[in-house]
């Protein structure tokens, strides 16, 4: 998913947490560069697409209405699956909806089909 307001402090700023430590800067580009140099450190691979895997999991914190989907193939798989969950939501009851934007495995499997389109 992508920022809608990429220049805009989203609520709470831009963190990122990376092996249970909280990197916060004050522009998502700063935050990008902080968490490879983290990575780095670390001795850890950075992926090429780590802007991406940023951006998605600040949006996957945040409120619907200040992000959107990309065009990927995994943006719009998880589209259709959160639409699906919110109508079940309305009709049921449930709280579908929240639980799936807050599932880190289907955020690793959304950015794995993003990688590969």
């Amino acid at each position: 998913m992508r920022l809608n307001h990429r220049n805009e402090s989203p609520p709470g700023g831009f963190f990122y947490v990376h092996n249970g430590r909280k990197i916060t800067a004050g522009t998502l580009d700063r935050l990008v560069v902080m968490v490879g140099d983290f990575m780095l450190a670390n001795d850890e691979k950075v992926p090429d697409d780590l802007a991406w895997i940023v951006e998605d999991s600040i949006c996957m914190r945040i409120p619907d209405s200040l992000c959107r989907y990309s065009r990927r193939l995994g943006d719009r798989i998880s589209r259709v699956i959160h639409a699906v969950a919110g109508a079940v939501d309305k009709v049921a009851g449930t709280n579908l909806k929240s639980r799936a934007r807050k599932c880190s495995a289907c955020a690793k499997r959304r950015n794995q089909l993003n990688r590969a389109t």
